[in-house]
């Protein structure tokens, strides 16, 4: 086939190409950027993405270069309209679920500010403590922290991200964890904390990590011991078709201030332990595990808002 000058090309192949939308053309399996690609089975349907821990396995990409540490902003998906929307549905009714299990006594809750930054100090128990905390908060929503490997179960990873949970590395310094924190102060979030960095399973406290000092400090907000007992026994209890007493107790507010002083790892500690006195005056004897010798406590490092006082002494 001779075509003129100036003529563009024809098609190489012995038939020309079919126009686009014709319906013999086939479809084009280019992918964009951004997009995600389906690998398709042999007559069956499109096979998804077998990553279902997006949060925890989407990573070096954007991250540092190393694939067993994700990116940060992967694992905290902050809110949005979608996952308000979704929290004030599901949480509720989480809600509901707790208390078809528990007797919840949650009226000093009603001592808690409802606006202004606020650390809540807390004891770790077991899983029921997620749920507990987020469900009977409201309607001021709650920011906490969770290890990262609660990423690796997708039914907790939907929930802490729905709920805007900060994931924390244990056993390192998790700057990235304490920037997030102060974000979150400094945006006048109420922040969830548990020094003990696990839980205790039978409700004892033990004794804290100093990690909660560094975000009192750098932040200057108050912390609010919040405690609750009684949760320990809700696996035996279901087990025999009982209901789990739980009672939540809510102290005074205070301040960690060292006066000037350089805060070394044992001035750190001792901090953390003056806070978790507090929290441990809260509790009944018999939970109060490592801090239980509450005549040993001191204040040294400890500043009461004016008009309150130490939870020692309630």
């Amino acid at each position: 086939m001779h075509r003129r000058p100036g003529e563009p090309g024809g098609h190489p192949g012995p038939h020309p190409p079919l126009p686009q939308g014709h319906p013999g053309r086939p479809r084009s399996h280019s992918h964009r950027p951004g997009t995600t690609r389906y690998h398709h089975r042999t007559g069956g349907r499109a096979a998804r993405p077998r990553r279902w821990r997006d949060p925890l396995h989407r990573g070096a990409a954007a991250g540092d270069g190393d694939p067993a540490r994700p990116a940060r902003h992967h694992l905290h998906r902050r809110g949005g309209t979608a996952v308000t929307r979704c929290s004030r549905i599901v949480t509720p009714l989480l809600k509901r679920l707790v208390r078809l299990g528990c007797r919840v006594d949650d009226r000093q809750i009603a001592r808690v500010p409802w606006q202004g930054p606020l650390i809540l100090l807390g004891n770790h128990i077991n899983t029921l403590d997620a749920p507990l905390l987020y469900s009977h908060f409201l309607p001021r929503p709650v920011i906490a922290y969770a290890k990262v490997e609660t990423w690796d179960n997708p039914l907790f990873a939907f929930l802490f991200n729905m709920w805007e949970a900060i994931p924390l590395r244990r056993g390192e310094a998790d700057v990235m964890a304490l920037r997030q924190g102060l974000a979150a102060l400094e945006a006048g979030r109420m922040l969830a904390i548990f020094p003990e960095g696990t839980r205790s399973g039978d409700g004892r406290l033990r004794r804290a990590h100093p990690g909660v000092v560094m975000l009192a400090l750098h932040s200057g907000a108050p912390l609010l011991p919040v405690a609750h007992h009684g949760g320990e026994t809700l696996g035996r209890n279901l087990r025999r078709l009982r209901r789990t007493d739980v009672h939540i107790e809510v102290g005074r507010p205070f301040y960690l201030d060292a006066h000037g002083a350089a805060v070394t790892r044992q001035v750190r500690q001792r901090m953390a332990d003056e806070a978790m006195y507090q929290l441990a005056a809260l509790l009944p004897p018999g939970y109060r595990g490592h801090y239980a010798d509450l005549a040993a406590a001191s204040e040294a490092y400890l500043r009461f808002p004016e008009g309150s006082g130490s939870n020692l002494r309630s």
